[in-house]
């Protein structure tokens, strides 16, 4: 004799709400292919941080924190961002007592070709790590 299945209710905890949006800018996004590829060029820190951790690409992360006064396309992306940032915020009924959220870093990771970027966290983001396609290879290859 079988056993009857019980009933199973089903909660949701911890769910990850999600806002995306399309920058749909190609000016902004070209200036930011540039902005990408020169600095891949020009951060010898970054390069070297990228060797010596066996990063399969580049990333500016760990040497570069000022994208946005480096240039230009970087400053205007964020200008794109915060306001979606607080729109967010308001959709999920978040109380910032009257302050307003601010983008604090940008940092660019260029993978190689079979490279990976090991998951991880990043425990009270409200910009979560996102990602900006704005180019699929180095220009003129």
């Amino acid at each position: 004799m079988t056993k009857p299945v019980p009933t199973l209710e089903t909660k949701s905890y911890f769910a990850t709400a999600i806002g995306e949006a399309s920058l749909d800018d190609p000016s902004l996004l070209l200036a930011l292919e540039e902005a990408i590829w020169s600095l891949e060029a020009d951060d010898a820190a970054g390069a070297t941080w990228c060797d010596e951790e066996g990063y399969d690409g580049y990333t500016s992360y760990a040497s570069l924190d000022d994208l946005p006064n480096r240039n230009p396309a970087f400053a205007e992306l964020v200008e794109h961002l915060t306001p979606l940032a607080q729109a967010f915020s308001q959709t999920l009924c978040w109380n910032l007592d009257g302050q307003a959220l601010e983008l604090d870093s940008l940092w660019v990771n260029i993978l190689g070709e079979g490279g990976s970027h090991s998951g991880h966290i990043h425990p009270a983001s409200v910009y979560p790590e996102r990602c900006i396609y704005p180019c699929q290879r180095e220009p003129g290859r």
